[in-house]
């Protein structure tokens, strides 16, 4: 069975940050809106990316 704990989480919110940045960059550069605009995926990635910084220092501080 598959653990989910802290060092994975880090993980999953750093690439799916990474995933949602260049969705909102590329949907900003094309000025298409996929589907939802580019301000939502580009707070979704920083708001990810502000999960994994906090996740990994909880892990650290173990």
């Amino acid at each position: 069975m598959f653990r989910l704990d802290n060092h994975v989480l880090v993980h999953i919110f750093y690439w799916f940050g990474l995933v949602m940045a260049a969705f909102g960059f590329f949907t900003e550069i094309s000025q298409r809106i996929i589907y939802l605009s580019s301000d939502f995926y580009l707070q979704l990635s920083m708001v990810s990316f502000l999960a994994a910084i906090a996740l990994s220092r909880i892990e650290a501080s173990k």
